[in-house]
């Protein structure tokens, strides 16, 4: 089902732990979901594939950077996601985002959902 928070267009699929895809630069959720969900069993998984700021069908930030981005990432999951554990998955510019702000996305989750994260890279 094709939804849409603060600008952001994603789609969401299946029930469970969430796991939230982050596509590449100037590609779209499509792209991940059509490389996922045909070949991979996700019994037991809610897949939440995000179109980023300004790319496939969401709108862009004020200011096009990687923090405008990431801030937006962050509001999305805070909402979407709340104080369940869930898994980040970055493909290409969507990993680059998760790798080089999870150090302050972690702390940033911490403040918000006084919730404690695991990080595997």
């Amino acid at each position: 089902m094709k939804m849409e928070f603060q600008g952001l267009t994603y789609e969401v699929m299946g029930e469970g732990i969430p796991i939230v895809f982050l596509h590449g630069l100037y590609l779209d959720r499509e792209s991940t979901m059509f490389f996922f969900e045909p070949q991979v069993r996700f019994n037991g998984f809610k897949r939440i594939y995000i179109d980023l700021p300004g790319m496939g069908s969401s709108i862009a930030t004020p200011s096009a950077s990687a923090n405008s981005i990431f801030d937006s990432l962050k509001n999305f999951i805070v909402s979407i996601v709340g104080q369940k554990k869930f898994i980040l998955f970055g493909h290409s510019y969507g990993a680059a985002q998760k790798s080089i702000n999870w150090t302050i996305f972690i702390q940033l989750l911490r403040q918000h959902l006084r919730y404690d994260c695991d990080y595997k890279n």
